[in-house]
């Protein structure tokens, strides 16, 4: 099996760059690895109790949180790399769900919290890795900012494109593992206002449609121009 630093430096991700071979192996050692082997399958449920953290090694997961009043919201969709699991009051805050065939780390959270306290620099490693967290979501919340339908649907492909699982350079294609229902409920917009935005663009000449749910970007360099800075 392909070791979780090698497979998350190979994905580019921003923990992989961060942590050393020695701290991955530290890691290693409270972890177990779970293979969710299908989309669809719960890697925990808002509100059970919270025993662990979950480190994403392959794979697409969806974070979901459903209010009181029943309205269920997606809060994130989740990559290699990205680290989640968070609880209030020693309870899920939310719903991890699979999107895609995943593998995942899971590091149990009285032991995570030992090693973290007994390593300074892998605690540093991991306070870098939820900053760059938070700096994601602050984009998500300035792109949900914008008016046009348009953006926010070019801010997701292009994050996608620059996740080298979804992309297919050669072909320029990207392949989604999500509805087209669930990129709209993320991105705030009504699935009309969300097919309306795809003709719009590939009348622009930026991207086409390949069913099921592949989209070939035409356009890289335009696309990334449509993204709120």
């Amino acid at each position: 099996m392909c070791p979780p630093a090698e497979l998350l430096k190979r994905d580019r991700s921003h923990l992989g760059r961060l942590l050393t071979d020695a701290q991955w192996a530290r890691l290693h050692g409270i972890a177990s690895v779970q293979h969710h082997p299908a989309a669809g399958l719960a890697v925990y449920r808002q509100g059970e109790p919270a025993e662990a953290a979950y480190l994403l090694t392959r794979g697409v997961v969806e974070l979901s949180s459903t209010s009181e009043a029943g309205r269920r919201t997606i809060v994130s969709f989740l990559r290699p790399g990205d680290l989640f699991g968070p609880f209030e009051h020693e309870r899920y805050l939310n719903t991890a769900c699979t999107l895609s065939p995943v593998q995942l780390y899971r590091l149990p959270l009285l032991a995570l919290g030992e090693l973290l306290v007994s390593d300074a620099r892998l605690q540093l490693g991991f306070l870098a890795k939820a900053a760059h967290d938070l700096g994601r979501a602050q984009q998500h919340l300035i792109v949900l900012g914008q008016n046009r339908v348009q953006q926010r649907l070019a801010a997701f492909l292009v994050d996608f494109v620059d996740n080298g699982e979804f992309w297919d350079a050669q072909a320029r294609l990207v392949t989604l593992p999500m509805r087209h229902s669930a990129i709209a409920d993320y991105l705030a917009v009504a699935p009309e206002s969300l097919a309306r935005a795809l003709l719009g663009m590939e009348k622009r000449g930026l991207l086409r449609r390949v069913p099921p749910q592949g989209i070939r970007i035409d356009d890289l360099d335009g696309l990334r121009r449509q993204v709120p800075r």
